[in-house]
């Protein structure tokens, strides 16, 4: 222990004399430790963290392949991409599913004051919100039903 007073005393007084060495040596760890921080944090939210509904696995992406007439060109697979009647049919005649959305991504501008900025968002049809809320838990709500 007399040891370990004695090296802290020596390293303060090497702080002291030499300030830059000393700001650099605390620097250094505090912006590993930030940016590891910082990086976990997204790939948690992307890529760790699953959707948050309570039965993920009910959930169903429709896909076809080939052309579909009267679907809208995108900028994803046109696999994905269904025409608005197509959508109906779904919801009217899929009695087995407890509900179908539908979503397009598209980019608006959004502003605010004298700025204005291109932004990723979504049209969705009217079932959308019920639809994920009716597969949310009661203890952790879904983004959708707030």
């Amino acid at each position: 222990m007399p040891n370990l007073l004695q090296e802290m005393r020596y390293a303060l007084r090497g702080f002291r004399q030499s300030p830059v060495l000393a700001g650099a040596a605390l620097l250094s760890p505090a912006l590993g430790i930030g940016a590891n921080t910082a990086i976990f944090s997204l790939t948690d939210q992307v890529l760790l963290r699953s959707l948050p509904v309570r039965q993920v696995g009910q959930l169903v992406l429709f896909s076809a392949e080939g052309r579909k007439s009267g679907f809208v060109e995108t900028n994803y697979d046109d696999k994905y991409a269904f025409s608005y009647p197509l959508y109906c049919d779904f919801r009217e005649r899929a009695p087995g599913l407890a509900g179908v959305l539908a979503r397009f991504p598209l980019r608006l501008s959004m502003s605010a004051g004298d700025r204005t900025e291109l932004v990723q968002g979504d049209l969705v049809s009217g079932t959308f919100f019920n639809v994920l809320a009716s597969t949310c838990s009661a203890r952790e709500p879904c983004w959708a039903a707030r």
